[in-house]
Formats: structure tokens, sequence, C-alpha cells
């Protein structure tokens, strides 16, 4: 390859790398704007809604939640017995008989005394995105309070906002082992987030 031809290909990349972080940057900073004044401080703080969401995480074999999602459905039982919300809707992959969120999460909030008639259950939650719209339309939800680590909460909040939804974030505690990938994966999902609703019917 001709060196002329080589800096241009060079300059191309770096302009399409610069605009891909541009991008990612921007999408963030909309996600944060948008949903930051819903963000909880503290339980205290929450407003009386419909529900509260908790979004599934991993499980492991044996059907214990893993420590983070264990951390969002203790947030959830907190809020449930402080008078929060009259229903906890538990939202994840529950589809594939290996691997089922939605059962691991119902077992633990029984043993935590959420009544098994205030419990909703939608295995179909495969994403962020898909619980939220579904929690709209399949449960007819208005307002929710969502129950997730602080990296995920703006975007789920940002999610709910933008489908038309009254919601609140309360962060739960954020036991991550890998907390940077975790972040990294978080930026792009925003860009996903900001394109799909957007972008997609509401």
């Amino acid at each position: 390859m001709k060196r002329k031809t080589l800096h241009k290909v060079l300059l191309a990349a770096g302009g399409l790398v610069l605009l891909a972080a541009l991008t990612t940057a921007a999408c963030g900073l909309y996600v944060a704007l948008v949903s930051a004044p819903y963000v909880l401080s503290g339980p205290d703080d929450a407003p009386v809604c419909d529900v509260i969401l908790v979004l599934g995480a991993r499980v492991y074999a044996d059907g214990q939640p893993s420590p983070s999602l264990a951390d969002r459905l203790d947030n959830a039982v907190r809020l449930y017995h402080a008078g929060k919300a009259p229903k906890i809707l538990i939202s994840g992959d529950g589809e594939a008989a290996e691997y089922d969120e939605t059962a691991g999460m119902l077992h633990y909030l029984l043993e935590y005394g959420v009544p098994r008639g205030d419990i909703l259950v939608d295995p179909q939650g495969v994403s962020t995105y898909d619980s939220i719209r579904r929690m709209r339309d399949q449960f007819g939800v208005r307002s929710a309070l969502i129950a997730t680590q602080d990296f995920h909460i703006g975007r789920s909040v940002y999610i709910a906002r933008r489908l038309g939804l009254d919601a609140w974030g309360l962060p739960s505690p954020d036991r991550q082992t890998y907390w940077l990938y975790n972040r990294a994966r978080e930026s792009l999902a925003r860009v996903k987030a900001v394109l799909e609703t957007e972008l997609r019917p509401r």
C-alpha cells in the first residue's frame, strides 16, 4: 500500500474512532441528565408507586441469586415493607430450563416474607428495555420504583421515562467483581438505549 493511501486510511480510521467516542460520551451524558432528577438517595425519598421493579441478573446453578441480584432483591423487600408499592415485579431471563433468573428471584422473595400474591413474574425480560416495555404493556404499570445497581440505575430510569412511565430509581449496593468491565459495557449499553427509545415505536 502506498504511503499516501495508508495515510488516508489511518485518518479515516482515526475519524471513525473519534466519532464513536464522541457518540458514546454524548449518549452517556444525555442518559445521565435525563435520569438524574429521578435517582433517589434513600428509601425515605421514594414516592408510592404501582410496583417495585427488580431487573434480573446472574443466578447460580442451584438457583441462588448472585450477590448483585440479592442486593437488588433486598432493596425491593425494604421498599415493599416500607409501603412504597403494593407489588414487586421481578423481570429477567426465565425461558431456559437450565437458567431461570425469575425462579431464583421468586424463591428469594418468598423466603424474605413477601406474599406470593404480591409478586408479579415476567420471565421474558431478557434486556432492560424489554423488561421495562413489558412492565408497561403487559402488566399495565404506570409508575415504578426500580431496584438495581448504581451503574445501571441511570439507564433503567432513562428508558422508563422515555417510555412514558413515572419511574424512580433507588440504587442497590454494588458488589460487582468486574467493575471496569461493567462500566465499559454500560457505556455502550447507553448508546443502545438512546437508539432504542428514540428510533423504535413507543
